[in-house]
C-alpha cells in the first residue's frame, strides 16, 4: 500500500482494514500508522472509517450493500480505531 495513491489505495485499504476489523485485531491500526505522514492518505483512512461508523450506526453494517449485519463488538472496535486515528492526527476535538 505504500506505494499506491488515491482510489488505488482506498481500494486496498477498504479490503485489508475490513477484514481484520471485523476478526477485532487491534493490530491493523498499527499496521496504518506509517501513513499519517502522507495528508491525502490520511484523508482517504479518515473518510473510509466515518462512513463505516455512519453505516454501522444506521443499519450496523459496514457497507450500504452488506446483507449480513456486523457484530455490536465491529462497531466498538472501529471507534477504537477512530479514537487512534484522532490521536495520531494530533486532532483532539
Amino acid at each position: 500500500m505504500k506505494f499506491l495513491e488515491g482510489e488505488d489505495f482506498a481500494a486496498i485499504l477498504r479490503r485489508y482494514v475490513k477484514g481484520l476489523l471485523v476478526k477485532g485485531a487491534p493490530s491493523v491500526m498499527q499496521d496504518l500508522r506509517e501513513f499519517y505522514d502522507d495528508a491525502a492518505k490520511v484523508a482517504i483512512i479518515e473518510s473510509l472509517l466515518l462512513g463505516w461508523l455512519a453505516n454501522m450506526d444506521k443499519q450496523m453494517t459496514l457497507e450500504h450493500d452488506d446483507e449480513e449485519e456486523q457484530d455490536p463488538t465491529v462497531h466498538l472496535w472501529l471507534i477504537y480505531f477512530i479514537s487512534n486515528h484522532y490521536l495520531w492526527k494530533r486532532d483532539s476535538k
